[in-house]
């Protein structure tokens, strides 16, 4: 009888055991398959991530690109209008000169009844003021060109800093994200580890046990 009831609880032992094996198994897996799909969603959260920034460069990159086409069709368009203007002064005073200079000091001076000295004298006063106006027309567009100077390259400085500032923006960004990204790595693995630390106690508490 003693033979039997040893040959029995040796069986029961060796059941105990293989269910108890099967159980931690099973708990084993369990824990891999929430480590995996923990892992997963860590990696598909940190593409979505770089999809976002990704499109945001994209869209900083489209507005900077028309706000600078929009500026250069502006410039080109005073540039032209500039021109224009110049061009149609230009042709008006040489038109005033070449009829100024068909008539002759004679026939002025018939029409009007003065004398060639008297001519003379209103000739001189009105090509001095004709120099005079000429060299406030000058002065004036040359003040207007450096104002265009100014704003354009002050425009340009702007232009950089927001570019900079921006860019500084976005490593910041990419840098608190790595941050982030780290810790959760890092806790994770801490959590793995205690985990495994418990499992291995309450499995070596079980055998002690058996």
């Amino acid at each position: 009888m003693e033979d039997v009831e040893d040959v029995k609880s040796r069986e029961t032992a060796d059941e105990t055991e293989d269910v108890k094996a099967a159980e931690i198994a099973d708990e084993m897996e369990d824990v891999k398959s929430t480590e995996i799909a923990d892992e997963t969603e860590d990696v598909k959260s940190a593409e979505i991530a770089d999809e976002m920034e990704d499109v945001k460069s994209t869209e900083i990159a489209d507005e900077m690109e028309d706000v600078k086409s929009a500026e250069i069709v502006d410039e080109m368009e005073d540039v032209k209008s500039a021109e224009i203007a110049d061009e149609t002064e230009d042709v008006k005073a040489a038109e005033i000169a070449d009829e100024m200079k068909d008539v002759k000091p004679a026939e002025i001076a018939d029409i009007f009844h003065v004398k060639p000295a008297e001519i003379a004298d209103e000739t001189e006063d009105v090509k001095a003021a004709e120099i005079a106006d000429e060299m406030e027309d000058v002065q004036s567009t040359e003040i207007a060109d450096e104002t265009e100077d100014v704003k354009s390259a002050e425009i340009v400085d702007e232009m950089e800093d927001v570019k900079s500032a921006e860019i500084v923006d976005e490593m910041v960004d990419v840098k608190s994200a790595e941050i982030v990204d780290e810790m959760e790595d890092g806790k994770s693995a801490e959590i793995a580890d205690e985990m495994v630390d418990v499992k291995s106690a309450e499995i070596a508490d079980e055998m002690e046990d058996v």
